[in-house]
């Protein structure tokens, strides 16, 4: 990225990529969002996080409220991401699975391992 086009806020072309990855539903409840509902910065601004595709999500006006309460809970599930962390390899916990997301506007699933039986 050229360091004159670093952009905090999310960009058109960068909204419509997450909304079509997210099916213009909620990340965390799945609610479909007929007015595009909120992108979220899971790394937040104030920690350094971008306005780039990898860092957003989108969420309900009530979730996004709820990700900013609630902030513990949140980086445990990846909705906010630390400032040390980077967002393409912090996976999250959406209606849809665990998902690591990436620059291109794509997720992928992650396999949570299972516990041996034995345990």
């Amino acid at each position: 990225m050229n360091p004159t086009d670093v952009t905090f806020d999310f960009t058109p072309a960068v909204r419509a990529k997450v909304l079509t990855r997210d099916l213009n539903r909620c990340a965390r409840c799945g609610r479909y969002q007929p007015e595009g509902g909120h992108l979220h910065h899971r790394k937040l601004r104030s920690q350094g996080g971008l306005g780039v595709i990898e860092n957003a999500i989108l969420l309900c006006p009530l979730d996004h409220h709820w990700v900013h309460s609630h902030v513990a809970a949140s980086r445990a599930i990846g909705l906010i991401v630390p400032g040390w962390a980077d967002p393409e390899v912090t996976p999250v916990l959406t209606w849809r699975g665990l998902l690591l997301l990436d620059v291109d506007g794509d997720f992928q699933s992650v396999q949570v391992p299972s516990v041996p039986s034995e345990w």
